[in-house]
């Protein structure tokens, strides 16, 4: 599922939590991106924003308590880690979808 703008606009912002990356590569998308790193920051920003997604690195403290959080919430969460059981295990925890961090490997270039 592709996240897509309607009449030319987004549908809301995008939560990052964990990637800087990715929130630069969404904002120079035209998507309107909010980056957080830390986990109350993550918090505060979803419950401030009403962000239409929330991209959730799995390789950021207590991501499991944030997928469970976003997810009681019913936020719509996409995962974005390199590892095959991290994505599965957040597939069965609710999330869209669960990707490759195609950012991480772009920042180390």
């Amino acid at each position: 599922m592709a996240l897509q703008a309607v009449n030319g606009r987004w549908p809301g912002v995008t939560v990052n939590v964990g990637s800087c990356t990715a929130a630069r590569a969404l904002q120079g998308r035209g998507v309107p991106s909010i980056q957080a790193s830390t986990p109350p920051q993550a918090i505060f920003w979803a419950r401030r924003s009403t962000p239409a997604l929330v991209l959730l690195d799995l390789n950021v403290q207590s991501s499991g308590l944030l997928l469970g959080e976003f997810r009681a919430e019913g936020r719509l969460l996409v995962a974005l880690n390199d590892d095959a059981d991290q994505r599965l295990r957040a597939l069965e925890a609710g999330c869209l979808d669960a990707l490759l961090s195609p950012w991480n490997r772009m920042s180390s270039r």
